[in-house]
């Protein structure tokens, strides 16, 4: 290669001439050590195979590599081609890549060699055990623009993707570092899936620019997290607030070393209470991050402060937050900066109406206190009782006004006599047990009769997926195992 089309693989080049012998990935459940100079090879390795395959610029390529050692390796070799890539979650199946496949218009698919794929047009192996599939018989050219496609969620159900350019990325990574902290000898511990944004820009972009190491475990393992940031060192750990939560309330016993600095979350709203009691039992505080896959990063809390409600921060560097009217109260968070992608990628479920005015509308609510921002919610979801809107967050925040319950999602189920009624799922406040006809008592006095949950379940923890978000689709599932195929009305 005698110049660089990847803006990332230029900059890994400096950071691998400078730290060549140095730990860049050490990938624990592989239990794979690479250092930077070994990265490097095998993005060489990988852009060789590409390359020889007929790889083309403007071709995309879904990733099953999942928070392998991998994975930087090979999103560097398809950029350098030109190509897009199309990152998705660890564990997710064949079929659910075909459908992006299919979607998205990609030509072909990066995935461990066992993967079953039904009649792909062709095979070649990669290293590593990994291998191309491919499924058309020549590759597009030019068809898409963008570097990676972000997937998220669309608010109709189907997928979205978010078309990233280098130059986003390289941004997004930028403003994460300054308003972090994270300097070229962090570390950080990688459990998130760099898959998602909050990865990518947190994790992946970080050790390309200048060279922050990670730690690397293909999924949450609780049993093993504290003897993992002892025995390596960390001093960043980025997580979820279902796992700040849950190490909480099971590893009181446990404390972290003194090599961690920093603890992140993001992904989904934290509990007040979760911050609080972390720092009462590990000393640390937890910093709210606040992005979204379409902005990249757009605030971050560097107070030790613990103040409720919590803030999510003040905008990163780079960023412009503004406030759209909504209602009294808040308004809607519209992002302007670098780092903010300029459209969804052809085949995503929603059009780009909200990119607008040089910049990312939201659908988050929010209010400033000072220049830190506090989130208020979202655009209202509404469940159609009997005619009747509901909007489940205001449900919501009078259940957890009851000091038993720690956490809860209120969502709306088919009904045939009300078209759609109120369920909740419950979260017990340190096991304790509240009754259904307590609940109610409560909520009489507060919400209209229509607004009162109708059925109820209780569980040790809400589901959520692997973006830390309220898995809603599980939740359905819970109900139907729990009550029956359909909740009946009391």
């Amino acid at each position: 290669m005698t110049a660089w089309r990847s803006v990332l693989v230029e900059h890994f080049a400096r950071v691998k001439r400078d730290r060549s012998s140095d730990v860049a990935i050490c990938a624990l459940s592989e239990d794979r050590v690479l250092r930077f100079e070994e990265v490097w090879e095998d993005f060489l390795a990988f852009y060789r195979v590409l390359g020889t395959a007929g790889l083309r610029p403007g071709s995309a390529i879904v990733s099953l590599v999942g928070n392998s050692a991998a994975f930087v390796s090979t999103l560097l070799a398809v950029l350098e081609h030109g190509g897009i890539v199309i990152p998705v979650d660890t564990g997710s199946t064949a079929a659910e890549a075909i459908r992006l496949i299919d979607q998205f218009s990609a030509d072909a698919a990066i995935a461990p060699a066992a993967t079953r794929f039904s009649r792909p047009a062709g095979i070649t192996p990669l290293p590593h055990n990994l291998a191309l599939f491919r499924f058309r018989s020549s590759w597009s050219s030019g068809v898409h623009e963008g570097a990676v496609f972000k997937l998220t969620s669309g608010s109709v159900g189907a997928p979205k993707a978010v078309s990233s350019s280098e130059i986003n990325l390289v941004a997004d990574g930028n403003h994460i570092i300054e308003a972090m902290g994270i300097g070229p000898q962090d570390i950080n511990l990688a459990m998130i899936p760099l898959s998602h944004s909050y990865g990518i820009g947190n994790l992946v972009v970080p050790l390309l620019l200048q060279g922050s190491t990670f730690v690397s475990r293909q999924s949450f393992a609780p049993h093993q997290l504290f003897d993992d940031v002892t025995r390596h060192r960390i001093t960043v750990f980025p997580a979820v607030p279902f796992i700040f939560d849950y190490l909480r309330r099971h590893f009181s016993d446990r404390r972290f070393p003194s090599s961690l600095r920093l603890t992140v979350t993001a992904g989904a709203s934290i509990q007040y209470e979760t911050v609080a009691e972390f720092r009462r039992i590990f000393g640390l505080k937890i910093h709210s991050f606040y992005g979204t896959s379409e902005t990249g990063g757009i605030a971050y809390d560097d107070s030790e402060s613990i103040e409720h409600p919590l803030r999510v921060g003040r905008a990163l560097p780079g960023t412009t937050i503004t406030l759209r009217p909504w209602d009294a109260s808040c308004g809607r968070v519209h992002v302007r900066g670098d780092a903010v992608a300029a459209s969804y990628a052809p085949g995503s479920a929603e059009d780009d109406a909200t990119f607008c005015e040089q910049g990312f509308l939201t659908g988050d609510l929010g209010y400033f206190v000072g220049d830190e921002l506090v989130l208020a919610g979202r655009l209202p979801r509404f469940v159609n009782v009997a005619g009747r809107k509901v909007q489940p967050d205001e449900v919501e925040r009078v259940l957890l006004e009851i000091p038993e319950i720690a956490n809860v999602c209120v969502l709306g189920l088919p009904c045939d006599k009300r078209g759609e009624m109120l369920v909740a799922v419950i979260v017990p406040e340190q096991r304790q047990y509240v009754s259904p006809a307590a609940i109610r008592t409560y909520c009489s006095g507060r919400l209209s009769s229509h607004k009162i949950p109708r059925q109820y379940a209780f569980v040790d923890t809400l589901p959520v997926d692997s973006r830390g978000k309220t898995d809603l689709r599980a939740i359905e599932s819970l109900f139907a195992q729990q009550l029956g195929v359909e909740p009946a009305e009391s």
